[in-house]
């Protein structure tokens, strides 16, 4: 806290500093410009100066405790993120099951499994009744665009 005073107080000399020398040489004169160009610098060294001080140390010390707290948000929030991911994921294939069940005439519900480590469909629990036909061909259907092998396809009644 002392070391802020101390700059704030170096900064408030300086300036008054040069406002005497402003003051008691007129700078509007011919060399008024010059004058004030030097003034600007000098205050510019005062306020900059501390900065030429500063380690790289100094600037990025974090708290050890604040350090892991920020670690433990940061993979709260990776966790959450691939949870979200992978509830969005199973949603749409199981909205785009139960569409092309529809077209086929059938009233289903269908739950998707996916891979936990890649996010992939990997199974699919489907509930609800169906003709041999219309099973046949939704259970194909699955197989061939969601790209779920045939055993990993579960039919309950």
């Amino acid at each position: 806290m002392e070391a802020v005073a101390q700059y704030v107080l170096r900064l408030v000399c300086g300036s008054v500093v040069c406002s005497l020398i402003l003051a008691m040489t007129g700078s509007d004169g011919p060399g008024g410009r010059i004058l004030r160009l030097l003034c600007g610098l000098f205050l510019a060294t005062l306020a900059l100066g501390p900065v030429a001080n500063l380690e790289l140390d100094d600037l990025i010390y974090l708290d050890p405790a604040i350090a892991a707290r920020a670690e433990e948000l940061s993979q709260s929030g990776v966790f959450q993120a691939k949870e979200a991911m992978a509830a969005g994921i199973s949603d749409q294939c199981s909205a785009y099951i139960l569409n092309k069940a529809e077209e086929l005439g059938l009233t289903l519900q269908a739950e998707v499994e996916l891979d936990e480590s890649t996010g992939i469909p990997v199974a699919v629990r489907l509930t609800g009744n169906a003709p041999p036909y219309e099973r046949e061909a939704l259970i194909g259907y699955i197989s061939r665009t969601l790209g779920i092998e045939r055993s990993g396809i579960q039919w309950l009644s």
